[in-house]
């Protein structure tokens, strides 16, 4: 066995998908499957049963993962210990499970800062709801992530940001003329109208909907026209008249100069959202993230 063939079992059985562990490691699909199958024909037993695009473990597989990690982890930590003192560029892809409005909105500068000062660092990023990242990270899927909520307490976890949510609102005669009144709305002033939401593992949606339960109303009363997965296409179906929509107050100014929407501060609200950035304590972090863990943590204990 040699560590080519190990990275590409448990990349695979991580990210449940040979193409998906081929993304992630930024090699090709045949390149993943070929060590695999090579380490299936030394050890003489079947690891993986492909059924249908997904790769599920055996038994077999099952006894060697839980020995395969063990082995990268201990890898990873003789070259970091190897290193600590030396000073060397730091290589290899860096693995991220990331919520839409930290992903789109908050992290790409902070991708280029850190690529310019190490240029040999790859980027993988998956973008989901909070929720999925949550879990993702929980099952061993990437190594930082970044959500939108309070993480669950397995997983180590840093707050990077605070950020208020706003409502958008397309550029209408209706909503023109209370925004040159005052650039503040009402709750009253909005029920019954059209909402685009997120799906279901939305943390701003789901803040939302509490808020205003706390003083007397109820989703039901607001109409849903939409629901995506994407803040821009949100941003997109508010700029088109589609509906309304409560995001992130960095995400609705990103280019707002070109937006063809409205921002408000909803009056009997003072909402915001708190984002982290967020690891799994039983992994071992390999070096590019703990030089992207400490970079962010040092970027955040400077403001």
């Amino acid at each position: 066995m040699d560590f080519k063939q190990i990275n590409a079992f448990v990349n695979v059985v991580k990210y449940k998908s040979f193409s998906r562990a081929a993304d992630a490691a930024f090699l090709t699909q045949p390149t993943i499957s070929a060590h695999v199958i090579s380490l299936e024909k030394e050890l003489g037993v079947i690891l993986l049963n492909r059924n249908r695009g997904e790769a599920v473990l055996t038994e077999d597989g099952k006894k060697l993962y839980s020995y395969a990690v063990e082995l990268m982890n201990i890898r990873d930590e003789a070259l970091r210990e190897v290193k600590k003192d030396m000073r060397e560029d730091i290589a290899g892809v860096l693995s991220m499970q990331v919520s839409s409005v930290i992903g789109e909105s908050w992290l790409p500068s902070h991708l280029l800062e850190f690529r310019e000062e190490n240029p040999f660092v790859r980027f993988f990023i998956d973008q989901s709801d909070s929720d999925i990242v949550e879990n993702n990270l929980l099952a061993g899927q990437g190594d930082i992530g970044f959500l939108g909520k309070k993480p669950n307490a397995a997983l180590g976890s840093e707050k990077v940001l605070t950020d208020p949510l706003v409502l958008i609102c397309p550029k209408n005669e209706k909503y023109l003329a209370m925004y040159h009144k005052d650039k503040t709305i009402s709750i009253k002033e909005i029920i019954g109208e059209n909402f685009i939401w997120r799906e279901e593992g939305s943390a701003t949606r789901r803040q939302f909907e509490k808020e205003v339960e706390k003083l007397g109303y109820s989703s039901y009363q607001w109409g849903m026209s939409a629901l995506l997965t994407h803040i821009e296409s949100i941003k997109k179906c508010v700029e088109y008249g589609l509906g309304i929509s409560v995001i992130s107050k960095i995400s609705a100014y990103e280019n707002y100069e070109a937006r063809n929407y409205l921002i408000f501060k909803i009056k009997e609200l003072n909402m915001s959202r708190d984002f982290y950035m967020v690891w799994n304590k039983n992994t071992v972090l390999s070096l590019p993230a703990q030089a992207f863990r400490k970079y962010i943590h040092d970027k955040v204990e400077s403001k």
